[in-house]
């Protein structure tokens, strides 16, 4: 079939294309918050001015990301028309279906292979009366809060993606023992105006882990969270960390769809990311 290959900036037009499956599609649709949206380019595939594949690049962290979602074919469509104008480096969140459509264009390394999950609200109801511990309290985090003893929880997870600005851009809760804070849950997308929220940088103090803190901390976010307008709540969780799978599935998430966490370089030119 004939695809049409364009850069467009309609955010309605984005919103009802992404919105058919908003689990799959959470960071997209999140990034169509106007704080978010400023930041953002969208390259689409259309057939017959119905819009099948997208790849947005996301300018708005310390390095640039790329995510797909789509028609398979739709996506590599993009790929060779647009991949000469993105950065010659960065990080990417791909879905696996979408691996080929890149592998011409794009060299990706530092995969990991990730489960897309998203909350079934009665399986979280059902868990909610177990979720007390004595002397445990959770409320929102904010940039008053101590920055060292939240930067100091998160030096145990190298690798993680938590900058201090989404203290002010989403929503991150902590749970803290006699005053101690022990964990957070945070999220990487939080945009009510769509509904959507996508949960992130999920995180326990290494000596509190095992006592189901994070299990706690994860359910007033939500509650914070569905108060707040988001009817879909997702996350991204790493196919070989068992214990947080675990942990998700007690509260009601739900297996959902495949998708890769990369770095990424064009073929013609590689950004160092260390």
């Amino acid at each position: 079939m004939s695809l049409s290959c364009v850069e467009i900036d309609e955010r309605e037009r984005l919103r009802l294309a992404l919105s058919h499956d908003p689990v799959t599609a959470a960071y997209l649709l999140g990034d169509l918050e106007p704080s978010f949206f400023e930041h953002c380019r969208w390259f689409v595939a259309t057939y017959h001015e119905r819009i099948c594949g997208i790849v947005l690049l996301y300018g708005g962290l310390s390095k640039p990301c790329l995510l797909s979602w789509g028609a398979p074919d739709a996506v590599e469509a993009i790929v060779r028309t647009f991949a000469c104008e993105w950065p010659p480096g960065g990080y990417g969140k791909i879905l696996n279906a979408h691996q080929h459509a890149f592998q011409d264009v794009l060299l990706f390394s530092g995969i990991e292979r990730m489960w897309n999950m998203g909350l079934r609200q009665d399986l979280f109801e059902a868990s909610i009366p177990s979720l007390e511990k004595p002397n445990v309290t959770c409320r929102l985090l904010n940039v008053e809060d101590s920055l060292s003893s939240i930067l100091a929880i998160y030096e145990d997870y190298p690798g993680h993606y938590f900058e201090s600005s989404q203290l002010e851009s989403g929503v991150y809760a902590g749970c803290f023992v006699e005053g101690e804070l022990v964990g957070i849950a945070g999220t990487h997308t939080y945009a009510p105006s769509v509904g959507v929220s996508c949960l992130g940088n999920i995180v326990t103090a290494t000596k509190h882990r095992g006592k189901g803190y994070a299990r706690m901390c994860i359910a007033f976010l939500v509650q914070e969270l569905q108060q707040r307008g988001c009817k879909h709540i997702a996350l991204n969780v790493n196919q070989k960390n068992h214990a947080a799978i675990a942990c998700y599935r007690s509260l009601g998430f739900v297996f959902h769809n495949t998708a890769m966490d990369v770095v990424f370089s064009r073929v013609d030119g590689e950004l160092d990311l260390s």
